[in-house]
This record gives C-alpha cells, structure tokens and sequence, in this order.
C-alpha cells in the first residue's frame, strides 16, 4: 500500500490545538466582559490621635466696661471738640460744656402782655417812690417828736406815757419807710423781668475754644481714663437734662459676647477654652486665632428669629481674653470654638466621611490588600465634623471609604481618583 495514499495525523492535531486556543480567548474575552470595572472613589486612613468636639458660632467682641456720660441740666451745648479715639482723664477732661438755656421766642400778643407789665411795674414804682417819700418824711418827724419829748421829760415836764407813745410812733412811722422801701424794690424787680423776658438774650460763643465760666456755664468732666467711644452730639445745640453726651471706655478691655443655641448652652461650662478668631476655619487668620476662656452663662435665653425665619432660643456667653488680643477692637465679628468634649489623645480614629449606618449601627468600607473593598462593623465613639473615634473593628494603617456610594459593594475593587 503506497504511503501517499493516508492523511498525516499532524494538521488534525494542530486544528485541535487551533480550536483549543480558540475556545480558551473566547471564554477569557466573556469573563473579562462579565467581570465588574473597578470603582474609583476617595481613600482615607485610619490613625490615631484625638476627636474633638466643638461647639461654634458668631459673636461680637465689645468693651467690658462702658460709661455714658449724660447732661446734668438743660442747657446750651457748646460744640464739642472731642472725636471717636479720644483718649480722656478722669476729673481733668472737660467733655462738654453748658449754657444756660437761650429766653423762649416771645410772639406779638406775648410781647404785649410783657410790655403792659413791665409799664405797670415802671407805674408801680413811682407811686412806691413817693409813698417812699411821705413815709420817709412822716419817720423823720415822728423820731424829732419823741426826741424833744425826751429832753422835756427830764426837766419833768412831759409824762413818760406821752414818751412811750412818741416812741411807739416813731417806730411804726420807721417800719413804715421799710415797707414802702420794699415796694419799691420789688416793682423794680418786676419791671426787671418784663424787660428781661422782652429781651433775646445773650448768645453764647459756641466754639471748641471757649473758656467755661464758672458764674453761668457748667463744665462736664470725664468720669473715667479711657477713650471716647461715641459722640452723641457732635453740634452745639439746646439738650434736655439725662440727654446722653458721650460714651467712654477702655479699648484694651475687651470681651466677646457670644448668642448659642440653648442646646449647644447646655453643653458649655464656666471655665471652658475656646478659640477665637475672624474666619470660621480660622485659616487666614495673622496672628489669630486667639484664646479666650468662658466667664459667663447667663441665666436666660432670648428669642431670636433667623434668617430664614425660624424662631430660636439663644443664650448669650460672655469670654474673656487670655493673653493679649492685638488688631481686635470694639464691635468686630468673630467666631469662636468652644472645645466640650476630647478623647484620648492614642485613640484609633478615622474620617467621618468613612461612616454610613448599617444593620442598626456603624460601618465602613475597608479596603483589603488586593483593592477589594470589605463591608466591616465598627463602635463609634465621639463623632466630630473631620474624624470619629473607633473603639472597635478597625486598626491604624487601615484604608477607608471616604464619602460611600451605592454602588460599593462587599468584593467591589476600589481605586483612587489616581487610579491606585
């Protein structure tokens, strides 16, 4: 039988290797198919250190002491020289400075009246001035009479009755000139008065140069060292008596009046730290943020409506300084932190971005070596913004979730944003 004649057995075994190899990209084409894309998402880490919990809001800082300085009197104010800033002294700056008060304008039926006046206090005392006269006269005569009474009475030719009765005269005839006297100067005091009221009175120099005088115009000095806060009356001008003048305090005497919610108030104590500053991150604060410590909670809340409308209980908190407190002063905003609670400083933490509730609790998505991620119970502790304490279930080093979605799922490979 010729050789020739019989098929080689090598193309068949070299097809099954073909087909083989085939099959083989085929099935591996297919699971790759089939096999989920890896899921990018952000990564954190677990380590440890402290979680604190803060409570924050806005406050105003505002001098601790201020002293408003009221007008004694009504008055005149003479313009006042003093600007914000000012520093003062105790008993030696003259803040201000009071006139007597300017006569009221008299109108034409006014006027006419006060002119009658003044003619029947002038007509008055004419008639007081010759009544004066006989009066004066009648005095003259009846100490004359008792005088030669006298001399008559020694060579016992008068009876000391007619004496006594002279000398009775003579002292109602004196009495007499007294009363007419007083007459006189009381019509003249009127007519005083009617021409005064007539008249419009004398100006006052209004002027940061005038001279107090002691005889009509009050001085009012400052009641403190400091500094002149506000100027209520920057003209001169007529003010009533209790009118506020000026405000005075102390710059460097400062404290920060802070409004929290009442829940957060429960929360605080006297003598807890805080932390001060003008950014809420305190990020770009130079050389802020400062320290403060909590003086005082006050007994009361107050309602307070937001700016969305709602309602709320707010309880003001008073800080004072510890340490200096440069570039701040009266009326600025600030917020602050007040530190409530701390856990131990060797403390396993992780993000708070980490955490979703599951199964009535905690848990986070732990990242295995080989990038799976792994659904992993966990006891939390205290909860802050930026960490959490974890009491069990991770360990430092551990790779972490951040911000989980739906889509992650236990066996799920996770990559970085960076692709790692």
């Amino acid at each position: 039988m010729n050789a020739s004649t019989h098929p080689h057995p090598a193309p068949r075994a070299l097809r099954a290797l073909f087909l083989a190899v085939a099959v083989a990209a085929v099935g591996l084409g297919v699971a790759a198919l089939l096999r989920p894309d890896p899921i990018r998402a952000e990564i954190g880490s677990v380590d440890r250190g402290p979680v604190s919990v803060w409570v924050r809001d806005a406050g105003r800082t505002r001098i601790r002491d201020r002293f408003t300085v009221h007008a004694p009197r009504d008055g005149i104010l003479v313009r006042p020289d003093w600007k914000v800033g000012d520093a003062v002294r105790a008993g030696v700056s003259v803040l201000a400075v009071l006139g007597p008060e300017e006569p009221a304008f008299v109108d034409l039926r006014r006027r006419a009246v006060l002119e009658a006046q003044r003619d029947a206090a002038l007509a008055r005392i004419d008639a007081a001035r010759a009544g004066l006269g006989e009066a004066e006269a009648r005095c003259l005569q009846a100490w004359r009479d008792l005088h030669r009474a006298e001399e008559t009475a020694r060579a016992n030719i008068t009876p000391d009755e007619e004496v006594e009765r002279l000398h009775a005269a003579a002292t109602i005839a004196e009495r007499a000139r007294d009363a007419m006297r007083a007459e006189v100067e009381a019509a003249r005091h009127l007519a005083r008065a009617a021409e005064l009221e007539l008249g419009d009175g004398q100006p006052i120099e209004n002027g940061p140069g005038t001279v107090p005088d002691p005889g009509r115009e009050l001085a009012v000095r400052a009641p403190i060292d400091g500094s002149v806060l506000r100027v209520f009356e920057p003209s001169g001008r007529p003010i009533l008596r209790g009118q506020p003048l000026f405000e005075l305090g102390d710059p460097e005497a400062l404290e920060v009046r802070v409004p929290f919610a009442s829940h957060d108030a429960l929360r605080l104590r006297v003598g807890m730290h805080a932390r001060i500053g003008t950014d809420l991150g305190f990020e770009r604060d130079v050389p802020l943020p400062l320290e403060g410590e909590i003086q005082t909670i006050e007994p009361r809340a107050d309602t307070v409506v937001s700016a969305l409308g709602v309602e709320e209980q707010r309880v003001d908190v008073i800080l004072r300084p510890l340490g200096e407190w440069p570039r701040l002063g009266d009326g600025y905003h600030v917020e602050v932190a007040v530190e409530v609670e701390r856990s131990p400083a060797d403390g396993i933490r992780t993000p708070s971005a980490s955490l979703f509730r599951h199964a009535g609790g905690w848990a986070v998505h732990r990242i295995a070596p080989d990038g799976r991620s792994s659904v992993t119970t966990v006891e939390v502790g205290l909860v802050a913004p930026d960490y959490a304490e974890i009491r069990t279930g991770l360990s430092p080093g551990d790779r972490v979730v951040l911000y989980p979605s739906r889509w992650i799922e236990d066996g799920v490979r996770v990559l970085d944003p960076n692709g790692r």
